[in-house]
């Protein structure tokens, strides 16, 4: 648990009509809970207090199952768009708070991304002054979860269509990453979710 991590703003992207899946992937079930709560834990777990859920597509059925967790839900209209109209309603939330210092983004379909991963994360940003982004890498690209210094927030926000976090770490040359090859598992599918499971069942 760090305490510095209360000047840190989680923003869990869960706003996706997941349609190659054909239901919301959000409320699928993973270890009990769904995958969508799943990410909500884990990022307490590590230490962050301030939690934003950007919904969508599956705004009530989100927000009902989230009810008694200390949280703001923002729902995004703009969902359709793609995935950086859910960045932008979740910077233009954290940054009405001036004690947050940084805003750490995650997915809500990436089950195997641990409490000590985002920790790991997190004190390497304040490690770094919290003015350095750090981010995951996997497959050999950087991606999400990435914690964004407040500095950085206006260009999160000039984001749009389906461009994700990825573009900004990619234009941003003092980047630090993680490796964490586990976040390349992520649920965009039946298969993706059977095998999810699977691994599960199989303890791997």
């Amino acid at each position: 648990m760090i305490e510095s991590a209360e000047e840190i703003a989680v923003i869990i992207l869960a706003a996706g009509a997941s349609k190659r899946l054909g239901q919301p992937k959000q409320l699928l079930t993973f270890r009990g809970i769904t995958l969508i709560e799943h990410a909500v834990k884990t990022a307490f777990s590590s230490g962050c207090k301030k939690l934003f859920v950007v919904t969508g597509a599956a705004h009530f059925s989100v927000a009902k199952v989230l009810a008694n967790y200390p949280l703001t839900i923002i729902e995004n209209p703009d969902w359709e768009e793609g995935i950086a109209s859910s960045i932008r309603a979740g910077v233009e939330a954290a940054k009405k708070n001036s004690a947050i210092k940084g805003a750490l983004i995650m997915l809500c379909d990436q089950p195997l991304i641990t409490p000590q991963h985002l920790e790991n994360l997190i004190i390497t940003f304040i490690a770094n002054g919290l003015v350095t982004p750090v981010c995951t890498s996997y497959n050999h690209e950087p991606g999400v979860p990435a914690l964004f210094p407040a500095t950085m927030f206006a260009g999160l926000l000039t984001l749009r269509g389906d461009e994700g976090a990825k573009k900004v770490l990619k234009e941003n040359q003092s980047v630090q990453t993680l490796s964490f090859e586990e976040a390349a598992i992520d649920v965009d599918t039946a298969e993706d979710y059977q095998t999810l499971l699977k691994r599960l069942n199989l303890g791997i």
